[in-house]
């Protein structure tokens, strides 16, 4: 080793008998400590502690580590008698590596590699189902979980691990897989469901490294596509401008009752809306004041899962506050509804108001009736008259009713 050194004579004899002394110094030299790369394991997230590999010096040097080169994904100390410990980067899995130097303390030293895999085994964090979109109107949008939609391919969004892939089961079955994005988010449409079921939606997720996560929370849609029972509107003629309009409706658990009047939707409970059993009730206020002509009023039921049921009738309010000027003078109205006639299109005479009402009835109230639109022009009746009937009259109404022709039929 250095500063060692080793001292030889060697005699020499002549061919002509002489001898000569020699003498051979060797000056030693320093040999350099030796060890060896290495590869290590550890998982993500968790600290590795451990030796690096044993040192040998030839010359029996005592040999010191020391660190050289610092990983890329994490950190390390090294120790001078070999042990370290390796830290990887928090959520860090992959290959990294460091370097250690070994000295023998007379100026020998070598360097080597120590090549690290940090394994990914934590699972992805639970993933989660956020919403349920319902498209099928009239009810639009998320249908909270527990909720009831009329959809029966409702959108379901959620979140999960950025990248990793998404399982999604409907009552323990998986049903379809999809990944989600880079932030993490993810859609999934399902198959048409079954009007009348309920699904229990639960999501894993899977990253890269194969680790799966604990099976989120369930996300329970009820599909209903059965509307509610036909709600009806009672036709009305009147010369009030704010009248009282009724009708029956079943609205059961969880539906409404809304009706529409000149644009003007009201609901139960507003003040001018009413429902007592099935009966129905609706009172104009004053700020919606009609004027004279005809109004569809169409009552509508709703369910909680958005299916919606209107009434089948139209035109069913008739109001006139304008009298006919003159009494009109006696017509013949078998010629106009003859016994027998089936049609429900009449043409009635000329002397009629274009803008009058005119009503037919019988002892028990109106069958239908008519409101012109043209004078002479050929009218129809939302009711058939039908044969037989010989109590039945025609009313022309004005204002206050003050002003009316009866004539028999």
């Amino acid at each position: 080793g250095a500063g060692d050194t080793l001292t030889d004579t060697i005699t020499v004899t002549a061919f002509d008998g002489t001898t000569h002394d020699i003498t051979i110094t060797i000056n030693g030299t320093n040999d350099l400590p030796v060890a060896s790369n290495t590869s290590l394991t550890t998982n993500e997230n968790i600290p590795l502690n451990g030796s690096l590999p044993p040192a040998t010096d030839v010359d029996g040097d005592s040999v010191t580590y020391t660190k050289g080169s610092d990983p890329t994904h994490g950190t390390v100390i090294v120790n001078t008698n070999g042990t370290f410990t390796y830290t990887p980067a928090p959520g860090y899995s992959g290959s990294d590596s460091f370097s250690y130097t070994i000295s023998d303390g007379n100026g020998g030293s070598n360097s080597y590699t120590v090549s690290v895999s940090v394994i990914d085994n934590i699972p992805p964090v639970v993933p989660v189902i956020t919403s349920a979109d319902d498209n099928v109107g009239p009810v639009l949008g998320n249908v909270a979980n527990g909720g009831t939609t009329n959809d029966t391919t409702p959108a379901l969004s959620g979140t999960a691990e950025a990248n990793s892939t998404v399982s999604i089961y409907d009552g323990g079955t998986l049903i379809a897989t999809v990944t989600a994005d880079g932030s993490g988010t993810w859609t999934y449409t399902p198959a048409a469901l079954t009007g009348g079921t309920t699904h229990s939606f639960t999501v894993t997720a899977t990253d890269a490294a194969g680790n799966i996560s604990p099976v989120s929370a369930p996300y329970v849609l009820t599909v209903d596509t059965t509307p509610p029972a036909t709600p009806t509107v009672n036709a009305i003629t009147t010369n009030d401008t704010t009248p009282t309009i009724t009708g029956t409706a079943t609205v059961g658990a969880g539906e409404t009752l809304t009706v529409l009047v000149n644009g003007k939707t009201y609901t139960v409970g507003d003040g001018k809306l009413s429902l007592s059993g099935t009966a129905w009730t609706l009172n104009i206020p004053a700020a919606d004041l009609l004027t004279d002509g005809v109004y569809s009023v169409t009552a509508t039921v709703t369910d909680s899962a958005g299916n919606a049921t209107s009434d089948a009738t139209a035109a069913e309010l008739l109001i006139k506050t304008t009298a006919p000027v003159d009494v009109p003078p006696a017509f013949d109205f078998n010629k106009i509804i003859a016994p027998g006639n089936t049609s429900n299109r009449h043409a009635f005479p000329e002397f009629f108001d274009h803008e009058d009402a005119i009503a037919i009835e019988d002892t028990a109230g109106e069958i239908g009736h008519f409101h012109e639109l043209v004078r002479a022009a050929v009218y129809e009746s939302p009711n058939l008259i039908r044969e037989g009937k010989s109590d039945l009259f025609a009313r022309l109404y004005g204002v206050g009713y003050g002003r009316e022709q009866i004539r028999p039929v």
